[in-house]
């Protein structure tokens, strides 16, 4: 093998090592691409009414405001006319802190209201503590009362009514 001979084959041999590594690059991001869809589409059957409100997906609701976790709880219950109706009045109630309590000027008096959407003990006294201090529990509760026409219970529902959201969060 002539001395050119060997130096053709050493620089085939190098283009097609080369030509390699650059097909092992575009497999892996190949792959990470596949893999993240993958991913995304697993969050995406865990949350699917996130994504048709536009909302981020992470698998668990952790990372959504509580606004949309309010959303999301209506929409999953069948009621998406009720989301921003329940957001209105979540924010009205407790300026959406999950944790609020108030004690002050309820009656009975020493009644307490509790939650997210300030789900009162002495006129709601079938609903628990945890179940008034879960978002998700209270929305539920909240959306039953509504379908029995008694959203009128909660102080908050004759202001935002038919109020714009911007008007009611500001």
């Amino acid at each position: 093998m002539t001395k050119n001979e060997k130096i053709s084959k050493s620089l085939k041999l190098h283009y097609r090592t080369k030509k390699t590594i650059k097909s092992v690059k575009k497999i892996s991001i190949f792959i990470a691409i596949v893999m993240w869809v993958s991913f995304l589409a697993g969050a995406e059957a865990k949350a699917p009414e996130a994504r048709q409100w536009g909302l981020p997906v992470s698998g668990d609701r952790t990372d959504i405001s509580i606004a949309d976790q309010i959303r999301i709880v209506a929409m999953d219950e069948g009621h998406p006319e009720f989301a921003t109706y329940l957001v209105k009045l979540a924010y009205c109630e407790s300026k959406l802190d999950p944790t609020a309590i108030n004690d002050k000027g309820n009656t009975p008096a020493g009644s307490k209201d509790r939650g997210v959407l300030q789900i009162n003990d002495y006129w709601h006294s079938n609903v628990s503590d945890e179940c008034s201090f879960d978002i998700e529990c209270s929305v539920k509760y909240t959306i039953k009362m509504i379908e029995k026409n008694r959203q009128s219970e909660w102080v908050c529902d004759k202001y935002v009514k038919g109020v714009p959201l911007e008007i009611v969060m500001k």
